[in-house]
Protein backbone atom coordinates (compact mmCIF):
# COMPACT_ATOMS: atom_id res chain seq x y z
CA UNK A 1 0.00 0.00 0.00
CA UNK A 2 2.73 2.12 -0.26
CA UNK A 3 3.47 2.57 3.36
CA UNK A 4 7.08 2.86 3.49
CA UNK A 5 8.01 3.53 6.84
CA UNK A 6 6.60 -0.33 7.68
CA UNK A 7 8.32 -1.47 4.81
CA UNK A 8 11.46 -0.46 6.09
CA UNK A 9 10.46 -1.17 9.42
CA UNK A 10 10.20 -4.63 8.36
CA UNK A 11 12.95 -4.98 6.17
CA UNK A 12 15.18 -3.77 9.74
CA UNK A 13 13.22 -6.74 11.43
CA UNK A 14 14.47 -9.18 9.55
CA UNK A 15 11.16 -10.25 7.07
CA UNK A 16 11.34 -12.54 3.92
CA UNK A 17 11.92 -9.77 1.40
CA UNK A 18 10.95 -12.00 -1.66
CA UNK A 19 7.89 -13.76 0.58
CA UNK A 20 5.11 -14.51 -1.58
CA UNK A 21 1.27 -14.50 -1.22
CA UNK A 22 -0.79 -17.30 -2.50
CA UNK A 23 -0.56 -15.75 -6.19
CA UNK A 24 3.16 -16.05 -5.63
CA UNK A 25 3.15 -11.73 -5.50
CA UNK A 26 5.91 -10.61 -3.68
CA UNK A 27 6.71 -7.16 -2.13
CA UNK A 28 8.22 -5.72 -5.31
CA UNK A 29 5.55 -6.92 -7.58
CA UNK A 30 2.65 -5.04 -5.10
CA UNK A 31 5.53 -1.52 -5.34
CA UNK A 32 6.16 -1.88 -9.01
CA UNK A 33 2.40 -2.47 -10.12
CA UNK A 34 1.42 0.63 -7.74
CA UNK A 35 4.42 2.66 -8.87
CA UNK A 36 6.07 2.72 -5.19
CA UNK A 37 9.03 4.32 -6.00
CA UNK A 38 10.44 4.23 -2.01
CA UNK A 39 8.86 0.70 -1.29
CA UNK A 40 11.04 -0.82 -4.79
CA UNK A 41 13.82 1.10 -3.82
CA UNK A 42 13.93 -0.12 -0.39
CA UNK A 43 13.00 -3.82 -1.34
CA UNK A 44 15.35 -3.82 -3.99
CA UNK A 45 18.22 -2.34 -1.74
CA UNK A 46 17.44 -5.04 0.53
CA UNK A 47 17.66 -7.89 -1.94
CA UNK A 48 14.30 -8.19 -3.42
CA UNK A 49 14.91 -10.46 -6.85
CA UNK A 50 13.48 -8.36 -9.57
CA UNK A 51 13.33 -11.57 -12.01
CA UNK A 52 10.83 -13.42 -9.46
CA UNK A 53 7.88 -14.08 -10.99
CA UNK A 54 3.97 -14.98 -9.73
CA UNK A 55 2.29 -17.94 -10.33
CA UNK A 56 0.77 -16.33 -13.73
CA UNK A 57 4.65 -15.45 -14.90
CA UNK A 58 4.51 -12.05 -14.33
CA UNK A 59 7.48 -10.54 -12.99
CA UNK A 60 7.56 -6.88 -11.27
CA UNK A 61 9.28 -5.04 -14.47
CA UNK A 62 6.00 -6.11 -16.45
CA UNK A 63 3.79 -4.31 -13.62
CA UNK A 64 5.62 -1.60 -13.65
CA UNK A 65 5.59 -1.19 -17.34
CA UNK A 66 2.37 -1.77 -17.72
CA UNK A 67 1.42 1.09 -15.13
CA UNK A 68 4.09 3.87 -16.73
CA UNK A 69 6.35 3.69 -13.51
CA UNK A 70 9.77 4.81 -14.96
CA UNK A 71 11.80 5.61 -12.06
CA UNK A 72 10.17 2.13 -10.65
CA UNK A 73 11.21 0.61 -14.39
CA UNK A 74 14.67 2.17 -13.68
CA UNK A 75 15.39 0.87 -10.69
CA UNK A 76 14.75 -2.44 -11.45
CA UNK A 77 16.53 -2.57 -14.64
CA UNK A 78 19.47 -1.11 -11.99
CA UNK A 79 18.65 -4.35 -10.07
CA UNK A 80 19.08 -6.76 -12.99
CA UNK A 81 15.79 -7.64 -14.31
CA UNK A 82 15.93 -9.22 -17.25
CA UNK A 83 14.33 -6.89 -20.00
CA UNK A 84 13.66 -9.54 -22.28
CA UNK A 85 11.96 -11.90 -19.68
CA UNK A 86 8.63 -13.28 -21.31
CA UNK A 87 5.55 -14.65 -19.71
CA UNK A 88 4.48 -18.19 -21.40
CA UNK A 89 2.20 -16.27 -23.73
CA UNK A 90 5.24 -14.48 -25.36
CA UNK A 91 4.72 -11.47 -23.82
CA UNK A 92 7.72 -9.25 -22.63
CA UNK A 93 7.71 -5.99 -20.78
CA UNK A 94 8.03 -3.89 -23.96
CA UNK A 95 4.55 -5.13 -25.29
CA UNK A 96 2.88 -4.37 -21.74
CA UNK A 97 4.74 -0.66 -22.19
CA UNK A 98 3.73 -0.59 -25.80
CA UNK A 99 -0.03 -1.67 -25.38
CA UNK A 100 -0.54 1.25 -22.74
CA UNK A 101 1.56 4.24 -24.76
CA UNK A 102 4.41 4.74 -21.75
CA UNK A 103 6.81 6.01 -24.66
CA UNK A 104 9.37 7.03 -21.95
CA UNK A 105 9.19 3.82 -20.42
CA UNK A 106 9.79 2.10 -24.73
CA UNK A 107 12.94 4.28 -24.69
CA UNK A 108 13.76 3.20 -21.55
CA UNK A 109 13.57 -0.40 -22.33
CA UNK A 110 15.26 0.05 -25.50
CA UNK A 111 18.42 1.63 -23.84
CA UNK A 112 18.39 -1.49 -21.64
CA UNK A 113 18.38 -4.14 -24.87
CA UNK A 114 14.68 -5.30 -25.05
CA UNK A 115 14.33 -7.24 -28.47
CA UNK A 116 12.43 -5.24 -30.76
CA UNK A 117 12.14 -8.51 -32.63
CA UNK A 118 10.23 -10.50 -30.11
CA UNK A 119 7.34 -11.97 -30.88
CA UNK A 120 4.27 -13.27 -28.39
CA UNK A 121 2.24 -16.34 -29.07
CA UNK A 122 0.02 -14.70 -31.47
CA UNK A 123 2.76 -13.43 -34.11
CA UNK A 124 2.83 -10.11 -32.91
CA UNK A 125 5.53 -7.87 -32.09
CA UNK A 126 5.51 -5.07 -29.66
CA UNK A 127 5.64 -2.99 -32.43
CA UNK A 128 2.31 -4.26 -33.89
CA UNK A 129 0.48 -4.01 -30.70
CA UNK A 130 1.77 0.08 -30.30
CA UNK A 131 0.02 0.17 -33.84
CA UNK A 132 -3.06 -2.40 -32.64
CA UNK A 133 -3.64 0.30 -29.81
CA UNK A 134 -3.09 3.51 -31.37
CA UNK A 135 0.15 4.45 -29.65
CA UNK A 136 1.85 6.40 -32.72
CA UNK A 137 4.80 7.74 -30.56
CA UNK A 138 5.72 3.82 -29.07
CA UNK A 139 5.58 2.57 -32.81
CA UNK A 140 8.22 5.44 -34.04
CA UNK A 141 10.12 5.15 -31.07
CA UNK A 142 10.47 1.32 -31.87
CA UNK A 143 11.07 2.14 -36.19
CA UNK A 144 13.60 4.53 -34.89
Amino acid sequence: NGHFEVVRALLKAGAAVDATDEAGWTALMFASHNGNEQCAHALLEAGADPNKANAKGWVALMYACQNGHLEVVRDLLKAGANVNYAKADGWTAMFFACQNGHFEVVLDLIKAGASLESKQNQGFTALMVAAQYGHERCALDLIK
